[in-house]
């Protein structure tokens, strides 16, 4: 039995950029690539005032938050501790207000 059955001769990568069409670009939330970079390195960066700020635009919080993520206690991350929020109400219910 030869060795090529279990391993790998060689590891394909794909170099092309596919640009969505101008309409789709100016309709999504991310209209480019330089955003999208951005956007990775704001969150890279600064990942508490990054997620912080994500959290507080995109989702209803009924208390606020305090603290983005705590991290003292490994593996247990607390996630926007002192903030009460509800995923059913911000997946469906905040839509129906509308």
């Amino acid at each position: 039995m030869t060795d090529s059955n279990t391993t790998i001769e060689s590891v394909l990568q794909e170099q092309r950029v596919f640009d969505p069409p101008e309409a789709m670009a100016a309709k999504a939330r991310i209209g480019s690539l330089a955003a999208y970079r951005n956007l990775a390195e704001a969150a890279r960066t600064d990942p508490d005032r990054f997620w912080g700020d994500a959290a507080r635009r995109e989702l209803h919080w009924f208390e606020p938050f305090h603290t983005v993520l705590d991290w003292s206690e490994p593996p247990f991350a607390r996630w926007f501790e002192g903030g009460t929020t509800n995923l059913s109400f911000n997946c469906l219910d905040r839509h129906l207000d509308g």
